[in-house]
């Protein structure tokens, strides 16, 4: 029988044999020692017959995050004009529902371009999606064909919805 298929029993002696203080912060699961058992299920309490129900009942079921990305293709000579068109952009992001942030990268030369992403995060896809039938959306966007000079081809779009997300650590 497999640590997943264990019963969980919050007042149960713990089934790993290293004591608690020596449990690691990063990886909280011991199924290669054979514990099925985590400081933090021990912290939190009880509830659940065992450790997947336990954490399904605690975890939403598809994580709140949706990026959407956009691919630029600059030439290096439009490098300067593509980024102060960018920096120089009044942005309403920061107003609207689901907003989380807003990055503009600068990636490396490939093929004698220099790749650029813009990347937004975003509450939910739902959330992106509203956003991109707003006037905002149209607004934002009404001066996309000025551009087209500074960047080769269209941008290449790419949405992602998370499926893992991980924290640093807060160190006290």
């Amino acid at each position: 029988m497999g640590n997943a298929q264990r019963a969980f029993q919050p007042n149960a002696p713990r089934r790993c044999k290293l004591p608690a203080s020596r449990w690691s912060a990063r990886s909280q699961r011991h199924s290669d020692r054979g514990c099925a058992r985590t400081p933090r299920m021990e912290a939190l309490g009880a509830g659940q017959d065992d450790v997947a129900g336990y954490l399904r009942a605690r975890l939403p079921a598809r994580l709140p995050m949706y990026i959407a990305m956009n691919r630029f293709k600059v030439p290096p000579e439009n490098a300067d004009a593509f980024e102060a068109m960018w920096l120089g952009r009044e942005s309403h992001l920061h107003k609207l529902d689901g907003f989380v942030e807003f990055h503009m990268l600068k990636g490396p030369i490939q093929d004698g371009m220099v790749l650029y992403a813009s990347h937004t995060v975003w509450a939910s896809e739902d959330d992106f999606i509203a956003w991109t039938k707003s006037q905002s959306f149209r607004d934002a966007h009404k001066g996309a064909g000025k551009s087209k000079s500074l960047h080769s081809g269209h941008p290449q779009f790419e949405g992602f919805s998370a499926i893992q997300h991980i924290k640093a650590e807060v160190m006290a």
